[in-house]
């Protein structure tokens, strides 16, 4: 049997509430320091669930590297723009006043070059003074989740567990979807996802050559932290 897209199970588990409070803290900080601004992309959108909740005064992008989540993107919000790219060399003909992207999808970057490309990028399409935000897990959190014990909860499609272990300086995530059939009988769906970790002093250093950081605001207890920068004015 082909192995269950995680999409489908996605969807079922996503916070709502989670989702509305990363956008507000997006939405806060172009308030902000770009209040007058309308055009807005996601990098690493999946599949829409913070994009969604944006107001209809803007004009909505996003970009996923995988074309089932972009699909999803596209049937949410039909007035947007979506595309199938990698953060870290996307290549657009727009530029935006806004890019962002949370739920720390640019930890799963499998190389810091690729962070340090994406930041060039995202340069590359912001218009003059736009901003660049984004929330990142630290190294706080590789020791935390060090210790944390498996987790085990029931959603509508059955019961999860996820476990993260540590490998240096990469967090892994192990779930395991038990998906109730009919006759009370469970089908056994496992999942793997990885996200490199580094610090903060290491992204600052990286992110200077590009943007100014306004502000960085610490979150979890200091497991993750949202940067919001702008793009340096060249002569």
């Amino acid at each position: 049997m082909a192995k269950q897209s995680f999409t489908k199970f996605w969807d079922a588990l996503t916070n709502k509430k989670e989702a509305q409070a990363r956008a507000e803290l997006v939405l806060k900080a172009i308030n902000k320091y770009h209040k007058n601004s309308k055009t807005i992309l996601e990098l690493g959108t999946g599949i829409g669930a913070v994009l969604v909740n944006f107001p209809k005064q803007y004009q909505l992008s996003g970009l996923d590297i995988k074309l089932e989540y972009v699909d999803i993107c596209r049937k949410k919000i039909p007035k947007g723009n979506f595309y199938v790219m990698s953060m870290h060399n996307f290549k657009l003909k727009n530029k935006f006043e806004i890019i962002f992207s949370v739920y720390d999808s640019i930890n799963f970057l499998k190389k810091f070059n690729h962070w340090k490309s994406t930041f060039k990028q995202v340069e590359i399409h912001l218009n003059k003074d736009g901003l660049f935000i984004f929330d990142m897990y630290t190294l706080k959190a590789l020791k935390d989740f060090k210790s944390k014990p498996a987790n085990i909860s029931k959603f509508h499609l059955g019961y999860i567990t996820d476990k993260p272990t540590i490998k240096r300086n990469t967090l892994i995530w192990n779930f395991n979807v038990f998906e109730q059939l009919k006759n009370d009988q469970y089908q056994l769906h496992e999942y793997k996802f990885k996200e490199s970790i580094y610090s903060i002093k290491k992204v600052n250093k990286a992110l200077s050559k590009h943007f100014q950081i306004l502000d960085m605001k610490s979150l979890e207890e200091g497991r993750r932290v949202l940067i919001v920068c702008r793009k340096k004015y060249k002569h």
